[in-house]
């Protein structure tokens, strides 16, 4: 139950920040010149700081010069290899198994147990490591759906 309490409501989140966004781009591409150039015209972006590199706090600045409201986005239920955290999830109990083996929802992504309160307090870490740090308004919460696909 508490997990569904969660997973709710980070869905209204999304649907009022969709609403009150305007015109608004997703990005989690990489930040060159040419793509923040084209962010700068939208109200609001959501990027991903991983894929933007390591001038993704610079990156973030720029857009918000432009007038844009920034999302960093975070992956909450899937952890996919290439992300910087990937090794801290790994903990014991955390993982989500199918038998004996780890459930990979998508690809070689592994799924973690929100319902943990040490998945969600490692989840606020990283809202605040993984997004506010870098300067972005807000955080953009995804892959919750997939909790769908244990059932």
């Amino acid at each position: 139950m508490r997990i569904r309490l969660f997973a709710a409501l980070l869905f209204v989140s999304v649907a009022s920040v969709a609403a009150a966004a305007g015109n608004y781009a997703l990005y989690y591409g990489r930040g060159t010149p040419a793509a923040l150039e084209a962010l700068a015209r939208y109200e609001s972006v959501v990027i991903d700081p991983v894929a933007l590199g390591a001038h993704a706090k610079d990156d973030v600045a720029l857009l918000k010069s432009h007038g844009c409201v920034v999302y960093g986005y975070l992956s909450c239920f899937e952890v996919a290899p290439h992300v910087r955290y990937q090794e801290s999830m790994t903990n014991a109990g955390w993982v989500i198994r199918v038998g004996d083996d780890v459930w990979h929802p998508y690809g070689k992504n592994f799924a973690v147990d929100l319902a943990r309160p040490d998945v969600q307090a490692r989840f606020v870490e990283l809202v605040k490591s993984e997004v506010v740090d870098l300067g972005c308004e807000g955080v953009f919460m995804d892959t919750l759906a997939d909790l769908d696909k244990l059932r």
